[in-house]
């Protein structure tokens, strides 16, 4: 286990998911790596939508870091602030922020402008008429391709 003041010894402590991360899960637990639980007793996370997150740290079993295991998921596309008593990797002003993943949408493919299942190009399947693919169309011949049978 880390002492007190190993942080100090060994410099910024490493947050996943790390400062910047565009998708993390809306489950997410958030990991220190460098400090001892004892060190980390300020943590605080608080979602842009979601607000203030309680939870539980808990030491890794190798002593290096713990981890912070909140009481209730992230919202999607909020943006998660943590705070902690020590100096951490990436952190602007004291904070390190990371964002949570939107699901995405439904999604169709088609041509614009025509809603109809009868665009040019769309092909249809007697066995499965509930789908109407696209065609695709190879303007040009990849060399690579050329003799291996594609």
């Amino acid at each position: 286990m880390l002492s007190a003041g190993a942080s100090a010894v060994y410099g910024s402590v490493a947050v996943f998911p790390a400062a910047g991360t565009p998708v993390a899960s809306p489950n997410t637990q958030i990991s220190f790596r460098g400090a001892s639980p004892a060190e980390l007793s300020g943590v605080k996370v608080r979602g842009s939508k979601s607000g203030s997150h309680s939870g539980k740290l808990r030491a890794h079993s190798d002593g290096l870091g713990a981890s912070f295991l909140p009481d209730h998921p992230f919202h999607a596309g909020e943006r998660v602030t943590v705070k902690a008593g020590v100096s951490l990797i990436g952190a602007k002003n004291g904070v390190v922020t990371f964002t949570i993943a939107r699901p995405p949408g439904h999604y169709t493919i088609g041509f614009p402008g025509d809603s109809t299942r009868d665009a040019p190009g769309i092909q249809h399947f007697h066995s499965r008429p509930d789908i109407a693919p696209p065609s695709i169309l190879i303007k040009k011949r990849d060399a690579a391709a050329v003799g291996q049978g594609r």
